[in-house]
């Protein structure tokens, strides 16, 4: 369906003059969103039906828009029938509760215990690989959540992660037409139950774990600990294995820094959660974090009238910003589509650098994000080489950032 756009475009919000596109938001929605960032190179508006969105594309705008109160800006609520009240779509007291036992479990990480069943967790998984044409986006779907699992609520998945997987691709495609609205809701059944599953074979929870499951209800309800593990799910597992999925890919049309990698994480303590820093591997992927942010597009709505700059924000208003465009806008990088991971080798600052978000709500679990991935480029390099396969792969802008094509690969199994 064809959604007639009106767009208004200023470098101030009060002086507007009025364009019109033609977009299919559903099929190219980065190709609209696109021409919406060449035209205004600050901000813009414009209207999907009734909804006006706003757009903000300046960098000071964006973070000055992340620092600000929750009072003021609040997380659009599209989400919630996957997410529920999770640390992602939860709100004031309700959120900054949820958040303070999060970071706490996520400073003191897993116990060795739950560390070691990760790590043969993921040599099952790689044990189960086979040489040939394979998806990245379903390899490393399925192993991430197998990982995420094991170290946070010590269960195994096992071949059961492939059918979750699969129910959560479903679910994070946009609002379902009546056409496949059936399989969306067989896709919702799946993930509560596969969520009820975790919960009951979990190992006894520790305190400061169920404090984090159990944070917003004042009793003990598996309701609050089925949105926090869902969140775990989707915010942890879908995001981790998107980034990897991507750095995989390029690593198989990039031989000479598969192999530099490899040879970085080859040390033993490369594979723990003690891990010193590994540059290489690092610049390499904030590198791929910055052309295929998993987060692609944040959005905020206004929760009350108010202003940015001098300009006054009607409440209601959603706001939308674009990692994606942030990050390859000449503004503030140099040869933004060259693939350059050495950028990030220098010791610099990168303002429009927004893979994890920014100000109060920033993304809880990035350190732990750059551990897991460590961990499995670690495992699955040290067992398998990647081939470049025939064919291209292009973004396709879902809940993240994820390769349309699947992420194809040819991988050959080392000889050790």
């Amino acid at each position: 369906m064809i959604n007639s756009i009106t767009i208004k475009k200023s470098d101030h919000f009060s002086k507007f003059r009025s364009l019109k596109l033609q977009r299919d938001f559903s099929h190219s929605a980065l190709n609209t969103f696109k021409t919406l960032c060449q035209q205004s190179r600050t901000t813009c508006t414009f209207w999907r039906g009734r909804k006006q969105i706003l757009l903000l594309n300046e960098i000071s705008l964006v973070k000055e828009i992340l620092s600000r109160s929750s009072k003021e800006f609040g997380k659009t609520r599209k989400k919630r029938p996957v997410f529920g009240d999770g640390l992602v779509t939860a709100e004031g007291s309700e959120w900054a509760e949820q958040r303070k036992y999060a970071l706490s479990e996520l400073r003191l990480g897993p116990t060795k215990e739950r560390e070691g069943a990760a790590l043969a967790e993921i040599e099952q998984c790689v044990k189960e690989w086979r040489d040939g044409e394979n998806s990245l986006t379903s390899l490393i779907g399925e192993l991430n959540l197998r990982l995420v699992t094991q170290l946070f609520f010590g269960v195994s998945l096992g071949d059961q992660a492939k059918g979750l997987h699969q129910a959560l691709s479903e679910l994070i495609r946009p609002k379902p037409s009546l056409l496949s609205r059936q399989s969306y809701l067989k896709s919702l059944k799946h993930l509560k139950e596969s969520i009820r599953g975790i919960i009951e074979n979990s190992q006894q929870l520790s305190d400061r774990q169920f404090r984090i499951f159990s944070s917003n209800s004042s009793q003990h309800s598996n309701a609050p600990v089925w949105d926090q593990v869902s969140t775990f799910l989707l915010a942890s597992a879908d995001t981790t294995s998107t980034w990897l999925s991507w750095a995989l890919w390029k690593m198989s049309k990039l031989p000479t820094w598969q192999t530099t990698i490899r040879d970085e994480l080859s040390t033993p303590h490369s594979l723990s959660f003690d891990s010193k820093q590994f540059p290489i591997t690092d610049s390499f992927l904030n590198e791929c974090l910055r052309m295929y942010p998993p987060i692609w597009i944040i959005s905020r709505e206004a929760l009350t009238h108010t202003k940015i700059g001098d300009d006054i924000i009607r409440q209601g208003t959603e706001i939308v910003f674009l990692p994606y465009f942030l990050h390859r806008d000449t503004r503030y990088w140099k040869d933004p589509e060259v693939f350059d991971p050495s950028r990030f080798s220098q010791k610099k600052s990168y303002p429009a650098f927004l893979p994890f978000g920014g100000g109060p709500r920033v993304c809880v679990g990035s350190q732990m994000a750059f551990r897991q991935s460590r961990m499995i480029l670690g495992r699955v390099l040290h067992s398998f080489e990647f081939f470049s396969s025939p064919g291209q792969e292009v973004p396709e802008p879902l809940f993240t950032l994820r390769p349309k094509h699947g992420a194809k690969v040819i991988l050959k199994k080392l000889k050790t």
